[in-house]
Formats: C-alpha cells, sequence, structure tokens
C-alpha cells in the first residue's frame, strides 16, 4: 500500500455518507460559521492526511500562462511558485526571489533568488531557470511587455531590464500565470500528453495524471520549513453549481473552493463547516459590442448603463454577496473614483432612447458562459430591467467552446462575464481597455485611455498614479465600453477538522500550505 493509500484510510469516515435533497439542505438550520480565516486549533499540529477538493472541472488547458480556467491557476499555485508571492492583505511578498533592488531610473529590477531553493525533484532552482521560465513568457503575455532583457548576472542574481519603468512588474512576478519551471521542462501540452505534469517547485508534487482526479502529495523540498503539513491533496471535479455545494454538505469532499454565492448562506448554517473569504476587486459586467449597430452610439450606451438598478441586481443574483458598483476600482483602494449610484428612472429613459431615434422594443443580444449560475441570474434580471426601458434583450446561455466562437465572430450585443481578481490596477485596465488588449471582445480603441493606461504603469509613486486611474475611470464611465455592475464576494468552505485556512485573494490555493487536518 502506498502512502496516498495509507494516508486516505486513516482519515476516511468510518461511517457511511448520507444522502439528502437540495431542497432539504436548504431547510436545514445550524450555527453560523463565517470569518475572515480559520484559526488553528489549540494543542499541536497533526501531520499528514488527503484533503479532497471540489472543483467544477479540471483544466482543458493545463499551462497557468495561456489557460484562463479557474481550475488551472487554482491548481498551479499548489503546484508551482513564482519569484513573488502575493500575501493575505493582496501585497506582493517574497517567493523565490527573496531580495529585490530597482535601479534609479526604474528600468533594472535586480532580483536575489531564494538559496537553496529546489524543485520538487531536488533539484537547486538557478538563475537559469529564472531566465527560461520568463523568456518562455515574453512571448504570450503582456505583462512582461515592457521587459526588453533578462540576464542571470550569478547563480542566483537576475536582472530584469525594462525598456520604461513599470509599476506592475512585482505584481506580474507574482503571477501563478508566470511560473517558475526547469529550464529543460517540457511543454505542459506534451507532458499532459504524457500523463505527467512539469515539476515545480510549490508545496505539493503532482502524480501521474489520472483522468477522474488529480492528486498530489507534499514536497519534502518545500522551501517553506515545516510545510506543508498535510500529505496530499486529491481533487475531482463535480459538475454543476449545486452538485458542488452537495459534494460538501453530504461530505463527498473536506474542501470547496470558489463556492456559488448563491449557496454560501447554506455552508454558513452548517455547524460542521467554516467558510473563508469576503470581498474582493472582481468585477461581474457587460462587455459591449461597439462594431455593432446601436453599441457604436455613446449615448445609447449610457442609457443602458443608467437603467440598471445594481442594488436590485446584487441581491436578486448573488444574494446579497456582491458591492453594487459602476466602476472597477472599490473605494477603498488607493485608485478609488467615487461615482455614486442612482435609481434608474424607466420613463426618462425610455423617453431618450425615443429622442435618439430607436425604436420601442429594440432587440438586442446577450451572450455568457452556461456553467456560472450567478452570471445566469443576473442575465435574466437584466433582461426584465431593460424591458423597462424598451430593449427586448435575447439572453443566450452558451458553452465554452460556443461562447468562445461567437466571441471571435462579433455575433453578440452585449457579454456577460466576471474580471479576473487583480492587484496592481495595470492588470485591469490593460487587457480589457486597452485597444489591443487580450481580453477586448467590444472593439473599444481610444487614444486617451490608451495614453493613461501608459501612463499609470509607467509612474511608480501610487500617489501619483491615482490620479491617472481616477481620470481613467471617469473617461470609462463617460464613454461607456463596458457597463460594471458589482464587486462580487468570494468564498472557500471547508470542514472545521481542516485548520488554520488563512484568507488569501482569489484565486489562489495558498492557504492549503498552513492547514492540517484533525482526526475526525
Amino acid at each position: 500500500m502506498n502512502c496516498w493509500q495509507v494516508s486516505r484510510r486513516c482519515l476516511r469516515s468510518k461511517g457511511g455518507r448520507r444522502r439528502v435533497t437540495r431542497r432539504a439542505l436548504i431547510g436545514a438550520a445550524g450555527a453560523l460559521a463565517f470569518g475572515a480565516h480559520v484559526k488553528a486549533q489549540d494543542g499541536p499540529r497533526q501531520r499528514g492526511g488527503i484533503v479532497d477538493a471540489g472543483l467544477a472541472q479540471l483544466p482543458v488547458d493545463w499551462d497557468p500562462l495561456t489557460s484562463r480556467e479557474f481550475s488551472t491557476t487554482w491548481l498551479s499555485t499548489l503546484l508551482y511558485d513564482s519569484l513573488f508571492q502575493i500575501g493575505p492583505g493582496g501585497e506582493s511578498l517574497p517567493g523565490l526571489g527573496l531580495f529585490t533592488e530597482r535601479s534609479k531610473d526604474g528600468r533594472r529590477l535586480r532580483i536575489t533568488l531564494r538559496p537553496h531553493a529546489r524543485f520538487a525533484d531536488g533539484r537547486e532552482i538557478t538563475a537559469r531557470d529564472v531566465v527560461t521560465s520568463l523568456e518562455r513568457s515574453r512571448g504570450v503575455s503582456w505583462r512582461l511587455e515592457t521587459v526588453s532583457h533578462i540576464e542571470a548576472v550569478a547563480e542566483t542574481t537576475v536582472d530584469i531590464i525594462t525598456s520604461r519603468p513599470d509599476a506592475s512588474l512585482p505584481y506580474s512576478l507574482a503571477s501563478s500565470k508566470l511560473p517558475i519551471l526547469p529550464s529543460d521542462a517540457p511543454a505542459f501540452g506534451d507532458a499532459v500528453a504524457r500523463g505527467r505534469l512539469p515539476v515545480g517547485s510549490g508545496p505539493f508534487r503532482p502524480l501521474p495524471l489520472d483522468g477522474d482526479e488529480v492528486r498530489m502529495l507534499a514536497n519534502s523540498w518545500y522551501w517553506q520549513i515545516g510545510r506543508p503539513c498535510l500529505g496530499g491533496v486529491r481533487v475531482r471535479p463535480v459538475a454543476g453549481e449545486s452538485t458542488r455545494t452537495a459534494s460538501l454538505l453530504t461530505r463527498e469532499v473536506d474542501l470547496l473552493p470558489d463556492v456559488p454565492l448563491l449557496d454560501v448562506q447554506l455552508c454558513r448554517q452548517d455547524p460542521s463547516l467554516s467558510v473563508v473569504g469576503g470581498a474582493t476587486v472582481g468585477a461581474c459586467m457587460l462587455v459591449l459590442n461597439l462594431r455593432t449597430s446601436p453599441m457604436e452610439d455613446s449615448a445609447f450606451r449610457q442609457v443602458i448603463n443608467a437603467a440598471i438598478d445594481r442594488e436590485a441586481l446584487v441581491k436578486a443574483a448573488t444574494d446579497n454577496e456582491a458591492t453594487p458598483q459602476q466602476v472597477f476600482v472599490p473605494q477603498d483602494h488607493w485608485a478609488a473614483f467615487d461615482a455614486p449610484l442612482q435609481k434608474p428612472d424607466s420613463g426618462k429613459l425610455k423617453q431618450q432612447l425615443r429622442d435618439l431615434g430607436y425604436p420601442v422594443g429594440l432587440r438586442l443580444r446577450m451572450v455568457s458562459d452556461e456553467r456560472n449560475v450567478s452570471l445566469s441570474n443576473a442575465a435574466v434580471f437584466l433582461q426584465e430591467q431593460l424591458a423597462f426601458v424598451g430593449i427586448a434583450l435575447a439572453v443566450d446561455l452558451l458553452d465554452a467552446a460556443t461562447l468562445r466562437n461567437v466571441l471571435a465572430d462579433g455575433d453578440f450585443d452585449m457579454y456577460a462575464t466576471n474580471v479576473d481578481p487583480w492587484r496592481d490596477p495595470h492588470e485591469l485596465f490593460r487587457p480589457w481597455l486597452m485597444s489591443d488588449g487580450e481580453r477586448n471582445a467590444g472593439g473599444y480603441s481610444s487614444l486617451p485611455v490608451d495614453r493613461l493606461i501608459r501612463k499609470g504603469v509607467e509612474e511608480l509613486d501610487p500617489v501619483r498614479r491615482a490620479p491617472v486611474y481616477q481620470e481613467l475611470q471617469r473617461l470609462v464611465l463617460e464613454d461607456v465600453p463596458v457597463v460594471v455592475l458589482y464587486l462580487q464576494n468570494a468564498f472557500d468552505s471547508l470542514v472545521t477538522r481542516l485548520h488554520d485556512y488563512p484568507l488569501y485573494p482569489p484565486v489562489s490555493a495558498l492557504a492549503l500550505r498552513h492547514a492540517w487536518l484533525s482526526e475526525e
């Protein structure tokens, strides 16, 4: 019997799993179990044991650099490290890179690597590995577009030279999309085809791939002494948001990352579960297709933005697990722009559309991902709200492949989507609003906005950066290439015998570096 089987047997429930209906779960009563993080219980930590985690699906694209899937990002934080890490407060902290030194002109970042850090196969991590990993990323990711040269100046020292100052670079280097791999690592596609993932330096090491689950064991070479406490993690796909929640409530899994917002209260009501999470910077928004009529008309877009009752939308679509807002940046952020919400006046807005020459009953098409229940609920509610001003909105919930084709063909008027969580504002505005942004599905192009995005990232002082991003948000709110609906909360839920699970900004599984299991 191998280590995996021994660990799993020791911690498997001795009783049978109970089966209950979703209706019974909704009606269940229990104590509230919610907080910013799960603290360790008194007494020594126990080592070993396997945690079962349930994701909506396993990755289709396993490469963190190119994939946009939640599952890829979440898994990569268990298996791979970046030069820096994002801390619980969203700050950039040392990772494989221990010290940094920026030149006076802001164009050179010298990084000293953590001494004797190793990959999971025991090989030491060198400057050559870092250079090879970052060079691989340069040709694919906008995150390193300012980088002109990367050089190993010593065995554990790397210089990154940029063509201009780049305030977002430390956050880009902390992104899970830029993992450090061995210089001879195979491409992800080739490795997966052979049934294995490339070796990394994260807290866990992958076992050979199984089509039904991803298994990983503790990395004995991990550079954080004494971590991880867990013996391993097993990740299984659980399709359907209601089925995922039920899998936790019935103890089919121990951990449910990214709990569906409409099911958060169910998890809170179960006294044997903890809920970890809260507000995030991830926005839910509508991308407007500016290549179509009438979306090419900014006055029409302003009517769309004004017609939405965001407070009512948050209640209906998320069960109040979001912050209604019409701009990207949260109000407690240094780059925040004050944009108070107003209740829509349907009669006034309907008249504005008539004055603009648009008929009552104008038909528009909204598309979205069928897998996201919160987005689906938001789309249906928006359909009702826009009907009040005379717009007939058809909502198409599409599978991932069909949605990609529709967006590429431009066969839509609105695209309801979620914005990936970001740490630096450049990570938000560069892909979504720059004329050549990779997420700019609506074809938005504005020279003033492009200039502000470049100006914001080239200024290193946050005090001077703030007015740039505030002006950028003012222009976007005036031009309305996108309609921000709300900033959604994010939660993980876990069994109470999984201890010391600190809150990290999503998308991240870094809490499992700390966590440990007690006996049932």
